[in-house]
């Protein structure tokens, strides 16, 4: 159940940690990752900060409750990052993290780092269940999860207040066995 590099024809996801958390502090300082991102859980994003992802990256028992990559393209640039967090061993489940910068969205690179993550989630550390909670405004983001094969579990009404205005949030989850995914 190692954590190793993951390899696709575009994107690569490399491991986060002390050896490239140099290259992740330059992403983050290039891009607002949390205003960019449409694919991240809500709660985390809120409470979002580089020391807190730095903490998770770093810090030995993290490895055990958080799996977190870099996402590079094929020429080695660095423009998102991805992972599941709060895992639960016991109940092989977790919650699916994708942070990337505008540029990488309007590109729709998140496809094949999604696709790489799932499948070692749900196929070889054998996960039961994925989850994300995301803003339901943000219809390309149901649309991407719905692709995947995530199903909307449910909606948390006016769950998020943020500059004023509350926001409804839908609770998407995947099972293993309803997992698919389109080869480009």
């Amino acid at each position: 159940m190692g954590i190793y590099s993951l390899k696709g024809l575009q994107a690569r996801l490399e491991p986060l940690g002390a050896d490239n958390w140099v290259l992740c502090s330059s992403l983050l300082e290039s891009e607002d990752l949390t205003r960019a991102s449409l694919l991240y859980p809500i709660d985390f994003n809120l409470t979002f900060s580089a020391d807190g992802l730095r903490r998770m990256a770093l810090e030995p028992v993290a490895g055990q409750t958080s799996r977190l990559y870099l996402i590079r393209d094929k020429e080695g640039a660095v423009y998102g990052i991805t992972g599941i967090t709060d895992i639960d061993w016991v109940q092989r489940r977790g919650l699916l993290l994708l942070l990337m910068g505008e540029s990488a969205l309007r590109e729709k690179r998140s496809y094949e780092p999604l696709k790489l993550l799932l499948i070692r989630a749900l196929r070889e550390w054998d996960f039961r269940r994925v989850v994300i909670p995301v803003f339901l405004a943000e219809t390309q983001t149901v649309t991407v999860l719905k692709g995947f094969g995530f199903q909307q579990e449910g909606v948390l009404r006016k769950h998020v207040f943020f500059k004023g205005e509350s926001f409804d949030v839908g609770v998407f989850g995947i099972l293993k066995s309803e997992f698919h995914h389109v080869e480009v």
